[in-house]
């Protein structure tokens, strides 16, 4: 089956870099959530991204089965921090449902003349909280620095949430009040898959002329999103005073 649609000029960024290009990918991202809001016709796909239950049960396992050469001191002690924090941030099960796109990082937002115009790869979509959107764009939009050095950058999260704020009516003050939980929570699911994935050694792609293997990566990415969330809890005064300024 084809897939065609009137080509729409534009580039991609892995980061985001200024002001701009944040409020833009804010605002976009706001645009997708009202445009869909009300979208009644069932996906083709029943596949879901972000079930941090399960993502959390298979890090369980994993702590549990392996083979004793893997769960050195420092990978067990990891994975007993992710597993305590994921479960002080689980959001409320009772949340709005939304149309979401699963993946709104911001090289899938295409952009011209440091405008948005429009977000791609929807093959993500699905019926969910908006708030697991909103904590994995801010998660990877703000992230500074790479691996154990990672960090959450203010200047980012203010420009880029006032962006999609302003284009977001229909958020509730319910939702608005879990967005930093949601940032937290999707931050350690991420750091989980990748622990898991050290143990399992099969999902991700890696780079092999930085790591001798897949495991090496993947217990170092893991080590940079706890690292990341280590540096959102230091900044949640921060955070929570931006999430509270006017519209």
């Amino acid at each position: 089956v084809w897939r065609m649609q009137t080509a729409i000029i534009g580039e991609t960024f892995d980061r985001i870099s200024n002001s701009e290009i944040a409020w833009e990918a804010g605002k976009m991202l706001a645009q997708f959530h009202n445009a869909l809001h009300n979208f009644q016709k069932p996906f083709e796909s029943d596949f879901v991204l972000h079930n941090t239950q399960k993502e959390l049960q298979a890090l369980e396992e994993s702590l549990e089965s392996s083979s004793s050469e893997l769960k050195t001191d420092e990978v067990l002690e990891l994975g007993r921090l992710i597993l305590l924090n994921a479960k002080e941030n689980l959001l409320p099960i009772d949340l709005p449902i939304w149309v979401i796109h699963g993946d709104p990082k911001v090289s899938n937002i295409l952009f011209a003349d440091g405008k948005a115009q429009a977000i791609i790869d929807l093959d993500t979509c699905q019926r969910s909280s908006v708030l697991l959107d909103l904590g994995d764009a801010f998660r990877s939009w703000c992230r500074e620095g790479e691996g154990q050095d990672s960090a959450f950058s203010i200047k980012l999260f203010h420009d880029s949430w006032r962006g999609y704020r302003a284009h977001a009516p229909g958020l509730s003050q319910v939702e608005v009040g879990l967005v930093l939980q949601a940032i937290k929570l999707i931050t350690l699911e991420l750091s989980a898959r990748f622990l898991t994935d050290y143990f399992q050694d099969f999902y991700f792609s890696w780079d092999s002329e930085k790591f001798p293997s897949r495991r090496a990566h993947n217990l170092e990415r893991a080590k940079g999103q706890f690292a990341l969330f280590k540096d959102i809890l230091k900044k949640q005064a921060q955070i929570d005073a931006i999430l509270s300024l006017p519209v």
